[in-house]
């Protein structure tokens, strides 16, 4: 066995490789050692804590990340367990990430190395690692997710889509958020194989013929898989919560809320909820910053529609239709609350004030969670205090802001260098125009904690498309050089 470790160590590829590995979990190690304070979100915090010690399957969210809370942290009762295992994820994501890129050809250590470290200190990635919340975990279970698409892209086979359909599963359990991505893989990884890229097995002037039958197969199976991970994870949420088959019971509550500018009284086609709703007054459904107070305000839309109905999952179906037919009706209005969340991120003053709530400081611990953190993981910490990595990640309102307005261009941009011929900055670009578009038109409000996944996509677009055009540069030089020659 260490002979065959050593052996894999000594080929010069896997060498680099792992000290790249060594210097990004070196870097993160001791970073957490400074600064290793637990932080929390007041709500979602809550939730995955009583899901670990409780075993209480939340309605709103998704319930996998209390259960790593329960395997990986309760056994030990000390929450720095979290914080450190949360790092060495984030150490592998990173690692994934630049793994992807170096395969994909850049073969420019000082290149390699720098894309590698300021990832391994991306700021939203870092201070997440710090919180009690699915984020750290759940991009990690992406990045796997892309690293076995880079695998398929790589070397075609079948039995990938049964790995992705693994992490499909994992993903929804941990992110609902990350269905529009789960679903884009299952139909755009398939598609690659109509045209294989340079580095594929197979040649791009084959023949029409068998690239389509075997893209039809793929397609069909990778849709199949898909399906069936998704729906069994329903299936499981179901069982263990009591509710209805969904990803959570509480889907129709988040799109109306996120809708609610859209919407007047003509929207609410029953007579009696729409005179139940409105008939209490001082209900401003137009005003975007009044969103998130639809959804958790006594006063707000949805609680005057549970006061009215009842059962909150009849609300839940009723709010979900009335939400498709506000977007089916306003398109544009729709496609105006994207710009309008895109708008917000481009402000640094908004931007700012998003990551003093996202650091919750004004906030008090909720007696309940505070005993069970103390009595669970022995919790004796300050989490309000100024700390490094939460100084730095409110002095990164630039890069926030800089996510937002460059993530669009660099995803068409790397789209159209890479169209022709790099399936795989291709497939990253898809994904982070899909992210993208998640937290500018899904998101019920705008949010720095809701760029960790676009911060690691444009990373990694960033740095496959580099790869592309230094790829072609060399090209194009050996094309020069072989000329002058003749």
């Amino acid at each position: 066995m260490s002979s065959s470790i050593f052996m894999w160590l000594s080929h010069p590829k896997h060498r680099e490789s792992f000290w790249l590995l060594g210097a990004i979990l070196a870097a993160k190690i001791v970073l957490a050692v400074i600064d290793h304070e637990s932080r929390f979100f007041m709500g979602d915090s809550v939730s995955y804590l009583a899901t670990a010690v409780d075993g209480w399957i939340p309605p709103d969210r998704s319930f996998l990340y209390g259960y790593f809370i329960r395997w990986v942290v309760l056994p030990f009762q000390n929450i720095e367990v979290l914080v450190f295992a949360q790092v060495v994820l984030s150490a592998l994501t990173v690692w994934l990430g630049v793994e992807i890129v170096r395969r994909a050809g850049l073969q420019n250590r000082l290149l390699l190395w720098g894309l590698g470290l300021v990832w391994a200190v991306a700021p939203i990635q870092l201070m997440y690692e710090r919180f009690m919340m699915s984020e750290c975990v759940s991009l990690f279970v992406f990045a796997i997710h892309l690293a076995i698409g880079a695998q398929f892209i790589r070397r075609p086979h079948a039995i990938w889509f049964g790995a992705l359909a693994l992490t499909a599963f994992l993903l929804v359990a941990l992110r609902v958020s990350y269905l529009p991505n789960v679903m884009l893989s299952a139909v755009v990884l398939p598609l690659m194989a109509l045209h294989p890229s340079s580095t594929g097995s197979s040649s791009p002037d084959s023949p029409w013929g068998p690239r389509v039958r075997a893209t039809a197969v793929y397609l069909a199976l990778s849709l199949v898989l898909t399906g069936v991970a998704l729906t069994g994870y329903k299936q499981l949420y179901a069982y263990k919560s009591g509710n209805p088959l969904a990803y959570h019971a509480r889907q129709g509550y988040f799109i109306l809320a996120t809708v609610t500018p859209l919407l007047s009284p003509s929207d609410f086609a029953d007579p009696d909820l729409r005179a139940a709703v409105f008939a209490e007054g001082g209900l401003d459904l137009k005003d975007p910053a009044l969103r998130e107070e639809q959804l958790w305000n006594g006063e707000g839309l949805l609680r005057r529609m549970e006061r009215w109905i009842g059962d909150s999952n009849a609300v839940d179906q009723v709010a979900r239709e009335i939400a498709m037919d506000a977007i089916v009706s306003h398109p544009v209005k729709f496609i105006g609350l994207g710009w309008m969340n895109a708008r917000a991120y481009l402000q640094p003053e908004i931007v700012a004030e998003m990551v003093r709530l996202d650091l919750n400081r004004d906030r008090p611990l909720f007696g309940e969670f505070e005993h069970k953190l103390i009595e669970s993981l022995s919790y004796n910490g300050d989490w309000k205090r100024s700390s490094l990595t939460a100084d730095f990640f409110f002095q990164s309102v630039p890069w926030y802001v800089l996510l937002v307005a460059v993530s669009l261009p660099l995803g068409l941009a790397a789209m159209a260098v890479s169209f022709s011929r790099d399936r795989l900055a291709l497939f990253a670009a898809t994904h982070l125009l899909m992210a993208f578009g998640v937290v500018m038109w899904l998101a019920i409000t705008a949010t720095v904690r809701y760029l960790h996944v676009v911060e690691f996509l444009f990373l990694l677009t960033l740095g496959l498309t580099a790869a592309e055009l230094l790829a072609r540069r060399s090209t194009r030089a050996e094309k020069q050089a072989a000329a002058g020659a003749e």
